[in-house]
């Protein structure tokens, strides 16, 4: 679950609820970097002096975004085991920069 300036792993447990870092995460480097690089995609979106504009440049950014979010959920779900349950939320189809 994406969020600017927030961790994107969430822990939605009532008694556990709250953002995780990926490096708290027993998961492999690989897999780490690959979830940190596509986070930090996500965050470069933000636009500070007017966050309303905030989003991906075109269609075709966002939905590869979302594509490798897909992906990237399944691998972590490999990684981490059944012991946890993993739900990928896409961001918004809206989160296009308002031209």
């Amino acid at each position: 679950m994406l969020e600017y300036l927030a961790s994107l792993v969430l822990c939605d447990d009532v008694e556990e609820i709250g953002h995780i870092e990926i490096e708290d995460l027993a998961i492999s480097i690989g897999c780490k970097q690959a979830l940190e690089e596509w986070n930090y995609e996500f965050q470069m979106t933000v636009n500070d002096e007017y966050p309303p504009n905030s989003g991906f440049s075109s269609q075709k950014q966002l939905n590869k975004h979302i594509q490798e979010g897909k992906f990237l959920a399944v691998a972590l779900q490999k990684e981490l085991g059944a012991e946890y349950e993993i739900t990928y939320v896409p961001i918004d189809a809206n989160s296009l920069k308002e031209q």
